[in-house]
């Protein structure tokens, strides 16, 4: 038989459970912490971009030049290295 008290009780315990969450998750450090993760990711992949794209640019020619691969083929790989490296720049058209 439940008491009287229960539902208080359980209200009891989500205030507490929120109140622990509210507090223990609101530093704006730690925020700041994952945006510079973030943008040292971003760093880094933007020093490794052109090496990438001719590296990919390169084995496609390649495999063109030894007819394992198709004009098709190589059209779609030569717009999915241009979408995958101009990533930053598409996004800045669209955000500002």
């Amino acid at each position: 038989m439940k008491s009287s008290t229960a539902p208080c009780r359980q209200f009891g315990i989500s205030l507490s459970l929120a109140l622990v969450l509210l507090i223990g998750f609101s530093g704006p450090a730690a925020a700041a912490g994952f945006t510079d993760f973030l943008n040292n990711v971003v760093d880094e992949f933007n020093n490794a971009r052109r090496p990438l794209a001719l590296i990919a640019i390169m084995i496609v020619g390649c495999l063109y030049m030894f007819n394992v691969i198709d004009m098709r083929r190589t059209g779609q790989v030569a717009i999915g290295v241009i979408v995958i490296f101009a990533a930053a720049e598409i996004l800045d058209l669209i955000i500002t």
